[in-house]
């Protein structure tokens, strides 16, 4: 039996997705590198790991805690990079849109965080879970597939939105914090409530998730691909249903909580060490 590390995946579907975002980049930077740039790659080529590496055969097969990772990374991580790496010198029409964007989140940031929190839990309730992975065992693993593993269309679509909606959601939660214009990121004390009450979503989705009935979260079919990847997993990996869905619960309420209020921390720091907002209040819109 192949290790683990050799069940890699290609979509072409997800390569026209990276492609479009790399060529996004070029044409709002006028072609040109700039500042930033190497975080914007950085998102790309985590993106590009999230959906081929084993890590996503993994999510597919039989590891709901893979399946977590890969959420996380994708809303959390992936999407702020993104943000981050936008150019700072953009052409004049990706310079329009930056302005609009950005002062639409100035003025309606909770919004990004519905978008953020909202899109997490929809695709963690049970029934949409599961459609996110349904599939049909044929017995093999597919190395190259147009769109997802499974022969039924309306599920490869799912599988296929289902990652775009997560990157997307990521990047609306992070542009008010995160934004390209920094005169309209949002004020660092909103800032830590406004992450402080993500971590909050996020511990009670994850607690929901590790204390509710087995099987609730597991959509996996026992064939030929199931015992497959069960049989490389890595040493420790949680095998059992059960205990593979408290691991996905607990990796959303411990470590994805931990990276909104590092990040609250990280602001409020910034707030009190900065002397031109150190004293200011919060304006309200």
């Amino acid at each position: 039996m192949m290790p683990v590390m050799h069940y890699w995946t290609f979509d072409l579907a997800s390569l026209a997705i990276l492609l479009a975002l790399g060529l996004l980049y070029g044409s709002m930077a006028g072609w040109r590198r700039q500042r930033g740039a190497g975080l914007y790659g950085a998102g790309l080529v985590l993106l590009a790991l999230v959906q081929f590496s084993p890590l996503h055969t993994l999510a597919l097969t039989c590891s709901m805690s893979a399946h977590m990772i890969g959420h996380m990374l994708l809303l959390l991580v992936v999407a702020p990079l993104l943000v981050l790496g936008l150019p700072r010198r953009p052409t004049s029409w990706s310079a329009a849109y930056i302005d609009r964007l950005s002062a639409f989140f100035s003025t309606a940031p909770w919004l990004g965080w519905l978008m953020g929190l909202g899109t997490m839990w929809f695709w963690h309730i049970p029934g949409t879970y599961r459609a996110s992975l349904a599939h049909g065992d044929t017995g093999i693993i597919p190395l190259c597939t147009l769109a997802g593993p499974s022969t039924d269309w309306a599920a490869n679509l799912i599988h296929l939105v289902h990652p775009i909606s997560l990157v997307m959601a990521g990047v609306c939660f992070a542009w008010p914090l995160l934004g390209p214009r920094p005169s309209q990121r949002m004020f660092p004390l909103t800032g830590v409530l406004y992450l402080f009450t993500a971590c909050i979503g996020c511990s009670l989705l994850g607690m929901l998730i590790t204390f509710a009935p087995t099987g609730s979260y597991y959509p996996y079919v026992p064939g030929q691909s199931y015992y497959a990847m069960l049989s490389v997993l890595p040493a420790g990996w949680p095998a059992e249903p059960a205990v593979d869905q408290q691991m996905a619960g607990l990796l959303m309420w411990v470590p994805g909580c931990l990276i909104y209020l590092t990040g609250a921390i990280s602001l409020f720091i910034h707030w009190i060490t900065d002397d031109n907002e150190a004293g200011q209040i919060a304006p309200v819109h």
